[in-house]
């Protein structure tokens, strides 16, 4: 009746939507590709965004997605269309901004309490998120997020009723052997500890070939990590389970303040602000200690607060990740400095962190690939640490309930204390979805690489510099330097470039099968072992 369109997107960017408008032209999808098989809309790259996501890993931290005409709607946003004027109006309807927030002193005269009240919290966010006529799991790593929530299950599971037709959650965790960034034996020892069972899901022979390909179809946009096509194919296996929902702890860094080598800085700076000296020195040694870091490590990185987060990923993207000696100039010319990384919070650097990487530079990003990988096998992915009401209430409390001496997440540690097992309360080891590039871009990876970086459309693209390219591949498969990562997102966007610009974007033929080796079984049984 009012001829207006509104839209909006969710608060934290778990589900997408992308438009285009141009002239009387509105349009607007959950995938990209969506969007490109309409006649007018061109397959025009942007380069700026391209840069970012290959040497400053900027991604999904904008409207701007990598295709020149295509916007994303930003999480906690709305836009209305008016058909009268077709004016296009854009809001933001959820803030963090403004939260009342606690002084340390009234923290810590109520800590009991707010340990309390975070764990209330987290369970009533799990329990929302169980409402589910399919069956569902979980996917349980070897730290504090995913271990709380598996802890949260299993006390669910003590008061259920016996004649719930639906069985708890299922856990699966990934499994590396023999690599050091494997946490599936800490998974099911956590299981184990909370009377759980655990399904183990065998990814150390991925299958390139099939799953490159896939991934980078349903994801639209080019695949800064490798462990996006791992994730991809764990997808897969939970749903030929015929598991439905699948949890989460994402987000659970962002809010309880995770990445602690990252938060060094912000966290020095703020003890000698609100401690003075002997704050400094407190928070100083007890990092040093739980941690070992080097002291000129930890001195540059509260140097690196006060630089800025523009200045800082432009320097890295231009020295450490080899920009200036890769990347052609017109491709550096739309690249560097376009980072503003504006800060949030005033007056708590910590929170400010924890802010931006909730709102603008990690959850985004993480969601993205988590709900297409998802969405392309029919499942949907959960986050209890993104339900609202447990951001707003740790966005209310002061840095040294994120992080504290060195240790990382300190109220969620001291909530889940005797309900999670010490060894992950007391183990401050980040490992996340870590897979070992280096050694996958010298060895499953390798034919991959060489045929694109020869490739002539690689040559001819105009973004790269081929034979210093070639030189950095050369050097990593022989073992002299460790530049996987980099390799990789180079090949990545240019695979993009081959599917979604040069071409009509025509889906992958490869067929839709786990062919990866999960534990012992043989390939052509089951996908999941249960141990």
């Amino acid at each position: 009746r009012k001829g207006e369109l509104l839209a909006a997107r969710d608060r934290f960017g778990v589900k997408p939507l992308y438009y285009y408008v141009v002239g009387h032209f509105f349009c607007f999808a959950s995938e990209i590709k969506a969007l490109l098989a309409l006649p007018f809309i061109a397959r025009s790259p942007n380069l700026a965004t391209l840069f970012g996501s290959v040497f400053e890993r900027r991604n999904d931290r904008s409207e701007e997605t990598s295709f020149k005409d295509i916007q994303q709607l930003r999480p906690s946003h709305w836009l209305k269309l008016r058909r009268d004027s077709w004016k296009l109006e854009l809001g933001k309807y959820f803030s963090l901004d403004g939260l009342e927030p606690l002084t340390h002193e009234a923290a810590e005269k109520k800590s009991a309490q707010l340990e309390d009240q975070l764990r209330d919290l987290l369970f009533s966010a799990v329990q929302l998120r169980l409402r589910s006529d399919r069956p569902m799991g979980l996917l349980l790593s070897g730290g504090m997020d995913s271990s709380s929530i598996a802890a949260t299950l299993a006390a669910l599971k003590r008061t259920r009723s016996p004649h719930d037709p639906l069985p708890m959650p299922r856990l699966f965790t990934m499994s590396l052997p023999g690599e050091s960034m494997d946490e599936a034996e800490i998974a099911v020892r956590t299981a184990k500890q909370l009377d759980l069972k655990v399904d183990r899901i065998r990814c150390d022979e991925p299958d390139f070939e099939r799953l490159v390909p896939l991934t980078l179809w349903h994801n639209d946009e080019p695949l800064p990590l490798l462990n996006r096509c791992i994730h991809y194919q764990m997808m897969e296996a939970i749903a030929s389970e015929n598991v439905i929902v699948i949890l989460n702890g994402q987000g659970g860094d962002e809010t309880t303040g995770g990445y602690f080598d990252r938060l060094i800085g912000a966290s020095l700076i703020m003890a000698l602000r609100e401690f003075g000296p002997q704050g400094f020195i407190r928070e100083w040694k007890g990092t040093r200690d739980l941690c070992a870091f080097q002291p000129a490590w930890m001195l540059s990185q509260m140097f690196k607060y006060f630089l800025g987060q523009r200045w800082v990923r432009t320097w890295r993207g231009l020295t450490r990740e080899r920009a200036l000696v890769l990347a052609t100039r017109g491709f550096l010319e739309h690249g560097i400095l376009r980072d503003d990384g504006a800060r949030l919070v005033k007056g708590d650097c910590v929170n400010d962190q924890l802010m931006r990487w909730l709102t603008r530079d990690c959850v985004p990003d993480l969601c993205h690939y988590e709900d297409r990988n998802a969405a392309a096998h029919g499942l949907e992915e959960r986050f209890p640490f993104l339900d609202f009401r447990v951001s707003e209430f740790m966005f209310r409390l002061p840095w040294s309930f994120k992080t504290r001496n060195g240790m990382s997440k300190f109220l969620l540690r001291r909530a889940m204390q005797g309900r999670v097992p010490d060894f992950i309360v007391k183990s401050y080891r980040k490992i996340g979805l870590g897979v070992p590039e280096d050694k996958w871009v010298r060895g499953p990876l390798r034919d991959i690489v060489h045929r694109v970086v020869s490739s002539k459309s690689f040559r001819e693209r105009g973004l790269w510099r081929p034979s210093r390219v070639q030189s950095l591949m050369e050097r990593q498969q022989s073992g002299q330097n460790e530049s996987g990562g980099l390799i990789w997102r180079i090949v990545s966007t240019e695979l993009w470039f081959q599917m979604f610009i040069d071409s009509a974007g025509k889906p992958p033929t490869a067929h839709r099968r786990v062919r990866s080796k999960l534990l012992d079984a043989p390939i052509s049984a089951s996908p999941i072992a249960l141990l």
